[in-house]
């Protein structure tokens, strides 16, 4: 039985290994909309623009309704390097963050129909706070297991109730999907992802530099009183 476990232990560590091998590159778009919470994609890409380290050369692009200067929440500008019309679809990573103006997203028929199409054919897509809401309505959740901001849960819970929603949960991964929980969240996703994807030693020295303490249990919610404050 103990030689079992060990060779099963072993096979997953060479899986790992392999899958960590063969990423020589990444293609990340991430969707911007006029108040977007900041701080929803920078705080995964304040991991991903680092996995250099790793041997992972990276290209982004933000997308938007236009090309130009989006105004996020905080009223700092941001900058959409292309639009929904002409950007790609087929990414290595697609993330979604959130933030008060997702409602015009959603309210879009040819922007959702972009996402929609971005959803199935990137190999991994992420999403951030709210931004669940937005892939949640592409239907990409339904019966998987997820997560969101805890003070919209309810609301974005009612609104997709074939998604299971886990209450308590830092982030949570379903195949592909990887959701996480508020704003802040969004960098423990992201550490975990890169940790998932280039190993222990690239996202462990990641977050020294970015001197980030990452939760590494996505369990471990200390906001999960929120939903039902």
């Amino acid at each position: 039985m103990k030689t079992l476990q060990l060779c099963f232990a072993l096979l997953i560590a060479l899986d790992a290994f392999v899958s960590a091998a063969s990423v020589s590159h990444l293609d990340i778009g991430v969707v911007m909309f006029n108040k977007t919470e900041n701080l929803d994609s920078v705080g995964p890409t304040s991991y991903l623009e680092l996995v250099g380290l790793g041997n992972v050369s990276v290209t982004f692009e933000t997308i938007s309704f236009r090309p130009g200067r989006i105004q996020a929440t905080n009223l700092q500008p941001l900058y959409a390097s292309t639009s929904y019309e002409t950007a790609k679809t087929k990414w290595d990573v697609f993330l979604i963050p959130g933030g008060p103006g997702t409602d015009d997203v959603l309210a879009d028929p040819s922007f959702m129909k972009y996402i929609n199409k971005a959803v199935k054919e990137s190999t991994y897509v992420l999403s951030v706070c709210n931004g669940a809401d937005i892939l949640a309505a592409t239907g990409a959740l339904n019966g998987r297991n997820a997560t969101t901001n805890k003070l919209l849960f309810k609301g974005i819970a009612a609104r997709h109730p074939v998604v299971h929603w886990v209450r308590h949960a830092r982030w949570v991964v379903d195949g592909k999907y990887w959701t996480s929980s508020g704003v802040s969240a969004g960098q423990d996703l992201g550490h975990a992802f890169v940790k998932m994807l280039l190993g222990d030693a690239v996202a462990k020295r990641i977050s020294e530099i970015l001197e980030h303490s990452a939760i590494s249990d996505p369990s471990n919610d200390p906001f999960k009183y929120l939903i039902d404050a």
